[in-house]
């Protein structure tokens, strides 16, 4: 049996239970918690009535597309919906650099720094600096930089399978992982050890062929953010190897 086929072959089966998808209800919570979260701060988040309108307009528009799409066909309403995480998501990631600081101003870098000290004797990053190698972090680097691209990648491959269920189940499964965690930043801001501790390093990073090039691009990308903990990385990255053990298992051992 191809493991790789579609997983169910009625996609009828989708949206016959009400207006709203296991994703839609994520999307609508994580928007709207922010939304109570920066009115309780508003005298400490900066220019507060704009992001107050933005994620009002963000759950109108969900909202409005959900109920638009519902009369769609399956395939169409769910690709309308995922093409629309695909732009709500980073939206979320971006508006965090001015509302985090307002809404919770408590850092715990120092907290965490600890914590690396008591577990391993030392900041991990501190213990491996005089055992870099340029190429090791080349390949590291571009391992991070691909962070960005697997769930477009898995989408892809899965809309090329017509597998509508497995679709949907990484549609929520991603959406509901990113959000989570963008909550998690919230609630335990830190800007990471490259900042916290960076009186403390000694040696530059050093690659070999792009590395300079990805480093730059993503600190552009990503500017500076309290977005250290949880991992986003480390917790998205486990769960697209779950997704692609789930749904593409070919894929599986390049991730």
């Amino acid at each position: 049996m191809n493991r790789d086929a579609p997983s169910n072959s009625s996609p009828s089966r989708f949206f016959r239970r009400g207006l709203f998808r296991p994703a839609d209800y994520a999307t609508l919570a994580y928007w709207a918690v922010v939304l109570l979260l920066v009115l309780a701060r508003r005298r400490a988040v900066p220019s507060w009535p704009w992001f107050l309108a933005l994620h009002l307009g963000v759950l109108a528009g969900w909202i409005l597309l959900c109920r638009l799409s519902s009369g769609w066909s399956p395939r169409a309403s769910l690709g309308a919906r995922v093409l629309g995480s695909l732009l709500l998501v980073p939206l979320a990631f971006s508006t965090l650099r001015f509302t985090i600081s307002g809404i919770n101003p408590h850092d715990v870098d120092a907290f965490l720094a600890g914590w690396d000290a008591w577990a391993c004797g030392i900041a991990p990053g501190l213990w491996l600096e005089p055992r870099m190698v340029p190429l090791a972090t080349e390949v590291l680097q571009i391992c991070y930089a691909t962070f960005f691209f697997w769930p477009v990648v898995l989408g892809l491959l899965l809309c090329r399978h017509r597998d509508l269920v497995g679709l949907e189940h990484c549609w929520f499964a991603l959406t509901l992982g990113f959000y989570l965690s963008y909550l998690g930043y919230i609630a335990f801001p830190a800007l990471g050890p490259r900042f916290f501790l960076a009186s403390e390093f000694r040696l530059p990073l050093e690659g070999v062929w792009c590395f300079t090039a990805l480093h730059d691009w993503i600190n552009r990308a990503e500017l500076i953010k309290r977005d250290c903990c949880p991992s986003g990385h480390t917790m998205m990255s486990l769960l697209y190897v779950y997704l692609a053990a789930r749904h593409l298992p070919r894929l599986l051992w390049i991730l």
